[in-house]
């Protein structure tokens, strides 16, 4: 009997290109490397998808990772470039954005593989020089004021400071942009897919970002102190033209999420989180134990707490914030006023730390955390899952 790889590649290529839904392709793709290489390397996706788990898949094959769909709670195993050494901080129309421990950033198609490469951590605003030939000290960074240097390894530097990155479009777009909120004071700066760095965004120094989203076409970025600054364009010469005041009072200690409601409002989430020492003085042990939610009351500029969301359902985590309306999806498994959360704690995110595993989901109702029905989360799980909404691409320049 004859190998799935011994068919003809015309043969595989003209099969896939049959298939229409998301779920079939990554069924297809994930048989085998040849059939997966064999593919175009933009699928003819024509459907818009609901949101799967990327995870770090446990096996022993090299550059395997496992996609977990929540709806038949199964993990599809993809084959994704050197991604063991990647670390996923961004998740925007489909793509992941990846930093790897070269140094190097990418945006990943996950179901073929596809890679774009984004300007290098060493050319983010804040890196005054770089020594390849220092292991433990090679990033000279910039302080608060820019006068003076201090130095971080590239771990640090890659794991802890770059907190997210979202993109303005699908990377098909001529006008695409990469937004990443980076560094010891959580600034923002910007490239394009050619640019040959990152630059600079907003010239208020003392400001740092907790999260950032596209709101009808503007980009608005949320502040650690509740804030939002609304951005007209992303452009060296970019302005602030309004400025969203925060609640009262604002949730002091929290992490905090920005979600555009599935009717077109703003949401503010705030993520309360315990952690205690374990293994001795160094780890850190943490668990997300409830949220507040906050609406945007855009008649007067205010937000007030709100205890139900209706059929909305939020996902949070290193992905660029979401929501999806629960009666939008054709199957139960997305709660409705329900918040789905991944770990993306970059302060706990050390090697020496129980990382990655705090992920699971939060009922607005009765404020119960429950597990994610179907998947198995060690709490040792890294690099963390991220959140991937599936979109329909008509690409044809990759």
């Amino acid at each position: 009997m004859g190998k799935w790889s011994d068919l003809p590649a015309e043969l595989v290529m003209a099969i896939e290109e049959s298939v229409t839904l998301y779920i079939e392709k990554v069924r297809f793709r994930s048989v085998c490397l040849f059939w997966n290489s064999s593919v175009r390397k933009v699928p003819n996706q024509q459907e818009t998808c609901f949101p799967w788990l990327l995870q770090a898949h446990d096996n022993n094959k090299i550059s395997s990772h496992g996609l977990f769909n929540p709806i038949d709670q199964r993990v599809y195993e993809l084959y994704l470039p050197d991604s063991k050494s990647k670390i996923f901080k961004g998740s925007s129309h489909g793509w992941i954005i990846s930093v790897e421990e070269g140094n190097n950033l990418y945006l990943i198609n996950p179901l073929c593989g596809t890679q774009i490469k984004l300007p290098p951590r060493t050319k983010f605003p804040d890196v005054k020089n770089y020594r390849a030939n220092k292991p433990r000290n090679e990033y000279g960074l910039l302080n608060r004021k820019g006068n003076a240097i201090v130095f971080r390894n590239s771990s640090c530097v890659n794991i802890n400071l770059v907190e997210k990155v979202v993109l303005s479009s699908p990377p098909s777009h001529e006008d695409c942009v990469a937004i990443a909120i980076y560094g010891e004071y959580n600034r923002l700066a910007y490239c394009k897919c050619n640019d040959s760095k990152w630059t600079f965004l907003y010239g208020n120094y003392h400001v740092s970002f907790a999260d950032l989203i596209f709101h009808k076409g503007k980009l608005h970025a949320l502040t650690w102190r509740g804030e939002i600054l609304v951005f007209e364009t992303v452009s060296p010469n970019s302005e602030v033209t309004k400025i969203v005041s925060p609640p009262t009072p604002y949730p002091v200690g929290y992490y905090l999420y920005l979600v555009e409601s599935s009717n077109g409002g703003l949401i503010m989430v705030a993520r309360h989180v315990n952690c205690h020492a374990v293994g001795g003085e160094k780890g850190t042990a943490y668990n997300t134990s409830g949220f507040i939610v906050y609406k945007h009351n855009p008649s007067n500029s205010s937000w007030f707490v709100v205890k139900n969301i209706g059929d909305d359902v939020l996902f949070l985590g290193f992905n660029s914030s979401f929501s999806i309306s629960s009666s939008s999806c054709p199957f139960t498994v997305y709660k409705k006023n329900h918040i789905y959360f991944t770990d993306n704690m970059t302060d706990f995110h050390r090697e020496d730390n129980e990382r990655g595993g705090d992920l699971g989901v939060f009922n607005l109702e009765d404020e119960s955390i429950e597990s994610l029905p179907g998947f198995k989360c060690p709490k040792l799980n890294w690099p963390p899952p991220i959140w991937v909404t599936p979109t329909p691409h008509q690409l044809n320049i990759l």
